[in-house]
């Protein structure tokens, strides 16, 4: 070696620190800001899996599907109507809208159903059925009878002509259902009839375009044993539409409380299936026990992590499946940096001790760089914690406002849960109430002596 004095030993210490310290601050810098970055998408991961799960869970409800479906039918013949370029239209070409629509809103896992849409003229004194898609069975004159006492009830006309077409609803909703409730406080709201269909799903609603006409349509869906099962379907349905979970299921919480819905490809893993039956319990006795604890979240399935949410009463649990994310690989260009730098220190030292030619630094340059290697990894950490710290504050402050929320849902929660205790002990009161039935079954439901 070629090292004359201790000065240049320590020249040589110096320039080799001068390569050294960045591109250890550097991965030092790399590595800490990936590991709070995958800490905070992995949180994320997870509150996002578990919205999810619920609302695969309140999704499951097959009367609140039943309406949204409707919505989605009833706003896109809307548009139509109310879409002035299409005007001019034929009603063939608006029936060809109607009925693309609802093969594409009601198609399977949705039941059989009856759908019926109406128009009433400006100044007209009865309706037309311009679109239906069942069963015809009411007849096409009693369904237009039937949606123009729907109609007149909701606007309050007062008409003994139209109150004569009470009869042709209560054929549709049954006498036990009141029209009055059903034709102002149901609109657009689904409700459980008892009418020429036998047991149905039905829900009405209307609207008015530019010119004061009156569009209106009713859709019935018989009743079926298995409406739980479509509901739980229709749910994972839209999971798979919305595309943030990989998969979803539906798996019972006893083994004699129904099958279990899984989405395919989903059903063919023998590890879901084993993750399955431990989730479902068999011996009732362990029922109540089960579902005070809280179940498993985050189960690692292979590629894959589980997460699982059971509502109130529920009779199933909601599942979805999300992809496991991995920590983050090395990045190409942090390796090339690194090889770089090692590649050059390596020249210079080669040059260095086997030639003597050092790089020449002046005396108040090596003072500056001196300077910066002491400070270079201080200050890289500095940075690093401010921005630990102003990420932890951000998810305070975000975890705050959900708390806040979150109680302020569950105020409303129980607010909603002593309306409905109520209602269910005042319904128990008149059920038993003997004079009450009789009176509904001599006067109807609608008569005054009935509502006092």
């Amino acid at each position: 070696m070629n090292i004359k004095s201790s000065f240049e030993r320590y020249y040589v210490i110096l320039i080799i620190l001068f390569f050294v310290m960045p591109i250890i601050s550097l991965d030092l810098s790399y590595y800490s800001l990936s590991v709070l970055n995958y800490k905070k998408l992995v949180k994320e991961q997870i509150k996002k899996a578990n919205n999810e799960a619920e609302t695969l869970a309140s999704e499951s409800d097959f009367s609140k599907e039943f309406a949204m479906l409707y919505r989605d039918f009833f706003n896109s013949a809307k548009d139509f109507v109310n879409d002035k370029s299409k005007n001019k239209t034929s009603l063939s070409d608006f029936n060809d809208c109607l009925e693309k629509n609802a093969n594409s809103i009601f198609r399977s896992p949705f039941p059989d159903y009856n759908l019926y849409f109406f128009k009433l003229s400006a100044g007209a004194l009865e309706s037309e059925l311009v679109f239906y898609k069942g069963s015809l069975k009411s007849g096409k004159k009693a369904l237009c009878k039937a949606f123009e006492a729907l109609y007149a009830v909701n606007v309050g006309i007062v008409d003994a002509e139209k109150e004569k077409n009470n009869k042709f609803v209560q054929r549709l909703i049954g006498k036990y259902t009141g029209i009055e409730v059903v034709a102002k406080e149901m609109l657009g709201i689904t409700t459980h009839t008892n009418g020429i269909h036998n047991c149905s799903w039905f829900i009405w609603d209307y609207f008015f375009d530019d010119n004061k006409n009156v569009y209106g349509c009713i859709l019935l869906c018989d009743e079926i044993n298995n409406y739980a099962e479509k509901g739980r379907l229709l749910a994972l349905e839209k999971l798979k539409k919305r595309g943030f979970a990989a998969s979803g299921a539906f798996i019972p919480v006893y083994k004699d409380f129904g099958k279990a819905n899984i989405l395919p490809p989903l059903d063919k893993s023998d590890t879901f299936k084993l993750f399955a039956d431990k989730l479902t319990i068999k011996d009732e006795k362990d029922y109540f026990k089960y579902i005070k604890e809280p179940l498993p979240q985050g189960v690692e399935l292979g590629n894959y992590s589980a997460f699982c949410f059971l509502d109130r009463g529920a009779s199933h649990i909601a599942v979805v499946l999300i992809k496991t994310l991995k920590a983050f690989p090395y990045p190409k260009w942090l390796i090339f940096v690194n090889l770089l730098f090692g590649f050059l220190l390596s020249i210079i030292l080669y040059c260095g001790i086997v030639f003597g030619k050092w790089p020449q630094i002046n005396l108040s340059l090596r003072f500056a760089l001196a300077y910066f290697l002491a400070s270079v990894i201080p200050i890289s950490m500095l940075c690093v914690t401010a921005y630990a710290y102003l990420n932890q504050y951000q998810n305070n402050r975000i975890n705050q406002e959900s708390s806040e929320l979150l109680i302020s849902l569950k105020s409303l929660d129980t607010a909603k849960l002593e309306l409905v205790k109520q209602y269910r002990a005042t319904f128990s009161k008149a059920k038993e109430d003997v004079e009450f039935i009789d009176l509904i079954n001599k006067n109807g439901i609608e008569d005054k002596s009935v509502v006092k």
